[in-house]
């Protein structure tokens, strides 16, 4: 049972856009499985008070979602939800000196400076997680035309005493390009693994199919993925594509490719799909391929290979660069290099080689994560009381 003075954790992100993917799924499953020493209350940024609110306890409820009603809700009826529960929230606010942890990425000025001001009251009780720095470090393969916006996030970044990282990659982003201070070092936490709902696969000669999933935002490589099974497909090799992932509006010239590559019979594209869709795609998978080479950690490969499907992937994706067996490295993420991996695992001996070396892997759940989340936040919390403003403070805090 946990006990104590509470750490707080800010959710602001999460409550007004509750998907079920990215950062927000990571903050979903920080407060799922949470089993700190302390217990864990939800906060968000309220814009009208300029301070950081304590959220009803019902909001938890929405956001692990423990039964199949909320499980099966759609994310507008969740966020219809929590919108409720906002508007009539007077919640208490959360001391200057409260425990609080910030698992969310964000750009607004004023809940930045708040987090800064917090800072100043003090940095032993301010808590965040990074999960990487490509806004500021590579902005041209996000499309960032005014960087103005991104710098009070960077801000915080660099005045946080207490950061975690969800990689060693960003870790040393961290301390080598924003800090610029080799000595700095956080603490690295690994993502679960086992957010696919799939149940552990086999291999099966019979399986032709190659599945990619991400969003198609121009740095995943995606392009050169396309362009390798053209190459296949041209020379007769019968190998299946499907590429899983929504097209961002401004990646037109990869828009054009998805629909020319349509004339290929082995070839498909779900924009959008469901948990048990994706779920019966990859039960087709002879293997999934991931070639990004940016990226602050990349859950694909490792979903992937929770449920035993071996990946061709970038040496360069974070949560893979320790791992040895099932999967098959991409030195650089060519059409030529991803068609000889392709090749290589039709090889009906290789692959099984591939699937077998999977099924060894012991790979990190979210509840190992959610755990580590805890324990670092918990264990390092100074014990003692903390005080709550009352919502009728009025103090200056910025």
């Amino acid at each position: 049972m946990s006990s104590g003075a509470p750490v707080y954790c800010d959710v602001t992100e999460l409550v007004s856009n509750p998907v079920r993917a990215g950062i927000q799924r990571v903050a979903r499953e920080v407060i799922r499985n949470w089993e700190g020493a302390r217990p864990l209350r939800l906060c968000h940024f309220d814009p009208v008070r300029e301070y950081l609110v304590e959220l009803p306890s019902a909001v938890s409820y929405y956001l692990t979602e423990p039964d199949e009603a909320t499980r099966s809700a759609s994310t507008a009826t969740i966020r219809a939800h929590l919108s409720e529960l906002i508007d009539n929230n007077d919640g208490d606010e959360v001391g200057p000196r409260s425990t609080v942890f910030i698992p969310e990425v964000f750009f607004d000025e004023r809940r930045c400076r708040h987090h800064l001001w917090r800072l100043t009251e003090d940095a032993e009780k301010v808590y965040a997680l990074f999960y990487d720095f490509i806004p500021w470090l590579y902005p041209d393969l996000i499309s960032v035309q005014r960087s103005h916006p991104l710098m009070w996030y960077a801000r915080l970044a660099q005045q946080v005493k207490k950061p975690a990282f969800i990689s060693e990659s960003t870790e040393r982003d961290w301390a080598t390009r924003i800090l610029r201070d080799k000595r700095r070092r956080g603490t690295v936490l690994p993502l679960g693994a086992d957010g696919l709902r799939v149940s552990r696969q086999s291999f099966n000669k019979k399986k032709h199919n190659f599945v990619a999933v991400g969003s198609i935002d121009g740095r995943k490589n995606q392009m050169a993925i396309l362009r390798a099974f053209k190459q296949l497909w041209d020379d007769g090799v019968s190998a299946e594509l499907t590429l899983v992932g929504r097209v961002f509006e401004a990646e037109e010239a990869i828009r054009a490719e998805l629909e020319e590559s349509k004339k290929y019979q082995h070839f498909r594209h779900v924009e959008h799909a469901t948990d048990a869709e994706l779920g019966e795609i990859l039960a087709d998978a002879r293997a999934t391929i991931y070639a990004s080479t940016t990226e602050g950690y990349g859950l694909p490969p490792v979903e992937s290979l929770y449920a035993g499907i071996p990946c061709i992937v970038s040496r360069q994706v974070p949560s893979v660069e320790k791992l040895s067996r099932g999967v098959r490295f991409l030195e650089n993420a060519t059409p030529d290099q991803i068609a000889k991996q392709v090749r290589a695992l039709l090889s009906d001996t290789q692959a099984e080689k591939a699937w077998k070396e999977a099924a060894k892997l012991k790979l990190p759940t979210w509840k190992d994560f959610g755990l580590a989340i805890a324990q670092w936040i918990s264990e390092d919390v100074p014990k003692g009381p903390t005080a709550t403003r009352s919502n009728k403070s009025r103090s200056r805090r910025n």
